[in-house]
């Protein structure tokens, strides 16, 4: 997912740093664009793609928290089909 489109400057580069910008040219509207503000949950850097436009990329910690809460989640279901499984076959 990308914002902006790299013209003139580049994704932190010597030009955008000499002109003040942090996106490049564009932001698909025209004009100079900025790249997005950064998050608690992710930030933005250059696109391997292309060296001038700007993409968000998660950070760790979130990505481990969010893979972590997939696999808690799936412990969690497991557990309770189980227990039904248990609980039905103790009432026959």
């Amino acid at each position: 997912m990308s914002y902006g489109y790299g013209g003139i400057s580049g994704c932190n580069g010597l030009l955008s740093g000499v002109l003040g910008m942090a996106g490049g040219y564009g932001g698909g509207y025209g004009g100079y664009g900025r790249c997005g503000s950064d998050n608690i949950f992710y930030f933005w850097r250059c696109c391997d793609y292309n060296p001038y436009e700007c993409c968000f990329q998660l950070h760790t910690w979130f990505i481990v928290f969010i893979v972590l809460f997939l696999i808690g989640f799936f412990i969690c279901l497991c557990a309770c089909l189980a227990g039904c499984i248990w609980t039905a076959r103790a009432k026959e």
